[in-house]
């Protein structure tokens, strides 16, 4: 096996932990796309980025809506910590005003933790 496919293959389990972590807010926001599935690990493209400060490899898996573009992705660092982040771009259901740019999940000492990025929808006034 090449280091990149062995690095996948150690990494899987809490790759799709933190995956499913992200579908998981995405349906308890009720935010889900009908016409893709969010953050699926097995349709991340990968390849391994060599950290300048610290001289380990990372991770990086970048998901792609159905035109090619980037819509998320997925680092893995050295240490074993994680980040990943997968675009919305849909009105917080209930915050009006508020969009949801991004689900983020962040991996550290086993742990998965969501987040939203959000930010105010174009043209409203006395977003609460």
């Amino acid at each position: 096996m090449e280091p990149i496919e062995q690095t996948i293959a150690a990494l899987t389990p809490l790759g799709e932990r933190v995956c499913r972590a992200l579908s998981d807010k995405a349906g308890q926001l009720g935010v889900a796309s009908a016409t893709q599935a969010i953050a699926p690990w097995a349709k991340a493209e990968f390849a391994l980025s060599r950290d300048p400060y610290s001289g380990a490899d990372s991770l990086i898996g970048t998901w792609r809506d159905r035109h090619g573009q980037a819509c998320g992705k997925i680092m893995f660092h050295g240490d074993g910590s994680a980040y990943a982040e997968f675009d919305i771009l849909q009105p917080h259901p209930q915050h009006p005003g508020m969009i949801i740019v991004a689900i983020e999940a962040w991996l550290r000492d086993g742990v998965v933790k969501t987040d939203l990025q959000l930010f105010p929808e174009p043209g409203r006034e006395g977003i609460s």
